[in-house]
């Protein structure tokens, strides 16, 4: 792809899809973990669909509240773009949604009985690749259930 040139994706639209929020039990100090808990592309011709959920409080032993999301981003590109769907990236497309996912949670955890939330700045790779592993060990774990049965 020339870098000098725009890659001829434009994202047509973010939303927020499904959220759920529900106080739990206040810890002392409550702690968050943002996971990506799940992804999905759906391509049709020069559009894409791609649909990311989020979990806040992913794997903390005594959360403070349950914090869920789902948000679903529209992307267009016409046939002279320089990109592919195949080039355009999981990670880039995670990287469009993680400043909604922030300003949700931020927003959300303001009119609650928690101390707001404020996201830091976020490794997208990291998060990907983390969900794309527990992805396999979940595989890994249904195939040797299955083999024991």
């Amino acid at each position: 792809m020339d870098m000098t040139k725009t890659s001829g994706v434009l994202i047509e639209k973010i939303n927020l899809l499904a959220c759920k929020a529900q106080l739990l039990e206040m810890p002392e100090k409550p702690e968050f973990n943002l996971i990506l808990t799940h992804l999905a592309r759906t391509e049709k011709g020069n559009s894409l669909f791609v649909e990311a959920s989020f979990d806040l409080f992913g794997q903390v032993e005594k959360p403070a509240c349950l914090l869920v999301c789902t948000f679903g981003a529209v992307y267009s590109r016409t046939d002279e773009s320089q990109m592919t769907w195949a080039g355009f990236t999981d990670e880039l497309a995670v990287l469009h949604l993680v400043p909604f996912v922030r300003e949700f949670v931020s927003s959300v955890t303001l009119r609650m009985p928690v101390p707001a939330l404020i996201l830091q700045p976020t490794n997208v790779s990291m998060l990907v690749a983390e969900y794309r592993a527990r992805k396999i060990d979940k595989s890994a774990s249904a195939i040797h259930e299955t083999q024991k049965n």
